[in-house]
């Protein structure tokens, strides 16, 4: 038999590879933060997917498409939100030369 739910598992680890391995842990996410009212669900969103991939030091660097796919929006709205992220003193953006993609410090 079957485990409830295992069909949508397997068919969003197919269209989602990158995340296969991430699909099994989970990612905390604190209260105060879910119940802030001065930021847009789509800014909630993407700072929740940094937060899936922030490292131990709590920064992270997937790229925007990257993002796009995860929350699932366009990348037009990732930018709008990484950038109120960033106002808000939520995130802090920063280009790294190891890497080829902007480097996010997750803030709260």
């Amino acid at each position: 038999m079957e485990k409830l739910g295992s069909n949508i598992i397997e068919s969003f680890t197919q269209r989602h590879p990158v995340l296969n391995a991430k699909i099994n842990g989970f990612t905390q996410i604190p209260n105060r933060f879910l119940l802030r009212d001065d930021i847009t669900i789509y800014e909630k969103m993407v700072w929740v997917i940094l937060k899936k991939y922030k490292m131990r030091n709590a920064k992270c660097w997937p790229a925007e498409d990257t993002i796009a796919a995860n929350v699932p929006c366009g990348i037009t709205s990732v930018k709008k939100a990484l950038n109120g992220l960033e106002c808000k003193g939520l995130l802090i953006k920063s280009r790294d030369k190891q890497h080829r993609s902007n480097t996010y410090e997750i803030r709260i």
